[in-house]
């Protein structure tokens, strides 16, 4: 399978561009979700990648996304966040973890903000990732289990330090649910 590699051209020749109501429901998809990538097409929107290779452009910021996601599986992200604070002592980047599905997204920089409130994080899932190679000082390549591949704007150390610490917040917050043992 030849590799490619998802980098800061968009809109992707061939993939589907959805207007905010014309998206295929999240019910069809949640389980295979890979990446979900800020990027500029007609404004903010998210790249959704599926580990079946499948993608397409959703009109929604990566926020709000994000925000689907979690109503989507009723979890918080506040709750999240306080977790994560307590156990973990970091709120900020935090991952977004499904414990039902065993399932973790580490929050990575996916491209250069224009402005300070600018959405530049995006979500990988980090069983996902096979491997991360610095391009350069501050940029790393994810290579993913299905052949592709993504540039991330961080260096690598900064990409291993997030995803060690969304793999720690699943170990953490799977063994909330269990009883200690005795």
């Amino acid at each position: 399978m030849e590799e490619l590699i998802v980098t800061d051209r968009h809109p992707m020749p061939g993939v589907a561009i959805y207007e905010k109501r014309t998206a295929p429901p999240m019910e069809k998809w949640f389980r295979s979700l890979m990446v979900l990538m800020p990027v500029y097409v007609n404004g903010n929107s998210t790249l959704v990648i599926l580990d079946t290779g499948e993608m397409f452009y959703t009109m929604h910021r990566t926020q709000s996304m994000k925000q689907k996601l979690l109503a989507h599986c009723l979890l918080s992200q506040r709750e999240l966040r306080r977790a994560c604070e307590q156990d973990l002592d970091f709120s900020l980047h935090t991952p977004l973890v499904f414990t039902s599905e065993n399932r973790v997204y580490a929050t990575l920089k996916m491209r250069r903000p224009i402005d300070r409130n600018d959405g530049a994080n995006g979500y990988v899932r980090l069983d996902m990732i096979d491997d991360a190679r610095p391009t350069s000082k501050t940029t790393t390549r994810l290579f993913l289990t299905n052949g592709m591949a993504i540039d991330v704007e961080m260096p690598r150390p900064h990409v291993r330090a997030r995803t060690r610490d969304a793999r720690n917040s699943l170990i953490l917050f799977k063994s909330r649910s269990e009883p200690y043992p005795l």
